[in-house]
């Protein structure tokens, strides 16, 4: 929080500095509590106060009391600036921040520095766990895709039911794998029809044409074709 002032609202009554009359400058919110060094000072013309400008203007400072001005043993006011830059931890901030847990009061700037450093590898693993998750994702799709597209191809189930199957896969890919495996290939009449074959022999000529190793095994293997050919009776 940084704050505006004059000269004249900040006096010394008593024992105690008092600024009887600010202006809010400036604020925001940050990471870390209980920081005694968020309050900046800053001059009525928007400089901000260096430590040592703070003190010289409070060593400045007359006190006041009941509006008797009495001299000050400038000796016996301190301004200890290096305590308003630490803070204190609990033990699981300490052990989080990777400090040592026996020396609760750190520096500030330490703990900013850590907490910046913990932000910047909690943002990094992040990163990495949603590429890891997303290449998961797409082999998963792809597998499911390959093993329903199989499917349809072998006949397993139609085009038509499709969609259903890798919606299952996607819920229990174990459970779709299974079903499928479990449904036949289909059977179809083209893998069972045997080709004519070419250059079949019909007539004399035709058996004349072939070698002679062809036309012993012809006669071996059609003996009633034979027979038809050449006019043989049994």
């Amino acid at each position: 929080m940084g704050i505006t002032f004059n000269r004249e609202n900040l006096k010394i009554i008593g024992t105690e500095l008092i600024m009887e009359k600010c202006e809010l400058y400036e604020n925001s919110i940050v990471a870390v509590p209980s920081n005694a060094n968020s309050i900046r000072l800053y001059a009525d013309n928007g400089e901000l106060l260096k430590d040592d400008e703070v003190k010289q203007l409070c060593l400045s400072l007359q006190p006041e009391d009941l509006g008797i001005i009495k001299p000050i043993e400038v000796e016996n006011l301190e301004i200890n600036s290096n305590s308003m830059k630490k803070i204190i931890l609990s033990v699981a901030t300490l052990m989080a921040l990777s400090f040592d847990k026996e020396t609760p009061e750190v520096d500030v700037e330490a703990v900013e520095s850590a907490v910046l450093k913990l932000s910047t590898e909690n943002t990094a693993m992040r990163a990495k766990l949603l590429v890891l998750e997303t290449e998961k994702d797409n082999a998963q799709t792809l597998a499911i895709t390959e093993m329903v597209e199989l499917a349809v191809t072998e006949g397993r189930i139609p085009a038509t039911k499709k969609d259903d199957f890798v919606n299952l896969a996607k819920v229990d890919f174990v459970l779709a794998k299974s079903t499928l495996d479990s449904i036949p290939v289909k059977v179809t009449l083209a893998g069972t029809v045997v080709p004519a074959v070419s250059g079949a022999v019909v007539s004399k000529e035709d058996f004349q044409k072939l070698s002679h190793t062809a036309q012993m095994e012809f006669k071996a293997t059609n003996p009633n074709e034979y027979n038809k050919l050449f006019n043989v009776k049994k």
